[in-house]
């Protein structure tokens, strides 16, 4: 599968929306912690940026959302959505975490985060972002390739989709754009991708 040209700049709330392609952004602000669980909500803090974010929402509707399957990402979409008045679909996408793109042999990558858990860094992302091989995931391009040709079948290229991710996947999505990914995305951050 020939990697896909897509023209992928960082994106925060005040910039334009793009008119078509993909926004990809980062869930809201999260209960803190390093190392979140899966069923780690929205800070109460977090729900008020979100629904700040639909509010202050000042272009045409995406076709739909497309989210992670994480609570966290669900319960952005769905804050959004809510608060936009917006009358879109909302898709789970596993390509957007939990596993996301990247992750290849399940087992090893658990004991790999358990070791990051145990000396509290992630340096293991850090070189995948970087372009480095890490055992158990697929290449980062790869990876990202992955994701964009998944994303497509929403539409996108005409229109515009909303969807919602981890930092880590966009930081990922960055890189692959020849962007240097730090810092990693805030919040409601993200990238705009168009073709």
């Amino acid at each position: 599968m020939p990697l896909i040209d897509a023209k992928i700049a960082r994106w925060s709330p005040g910039n334009p929306v793009p008119g078509k392609g993909i926004l990809l952004i980062r869930h809201g602000p999260r209960l803190s912690g390093s190392f979140p669980t899966l069923e780690t909500p929205l800070s109460a803090d977090g729900i008020a940026l979100t629904r700040k974010f639909g509010e202050e929402w000042d272009a045409d509707i995406p076709k739909c959302i497309i989210t992670s399957p994480v609570p966290r990402n669900r319960q952005t979409a769905e804050l959004i959505l809510l608060t936009g008045s917006w009358s879109i679909p909302i898709y789970d996408s596993t390509m957007l975490g939990h596993h996301g793109p990247f992750v290849v042999d399940l087992e090893l990558i658990d004991k790999t985060v358990k070791n990051a858990k145990e000396r509290g860094v992630i340096d293991f992302l850090v070189d995948h972002i970087n372009g480095k091989q890490v055992p158990g995931m697929l290449d980062r391009d790869i990876g990202v390739n992955r994701l964009l040709t998944d994303m497509t079948q929403f539409g996108g290229r005409e229109e515009l989709i909303l969807a919602i991710s981890h930092d880590s996947i966009i930081a990922a999505t960055l890189a692959f754009g020849g962007l240097d990914p730090d810092p990693w995305p805030e919040p409601l951050c993200g990238a705009s991708i168009i073709w």
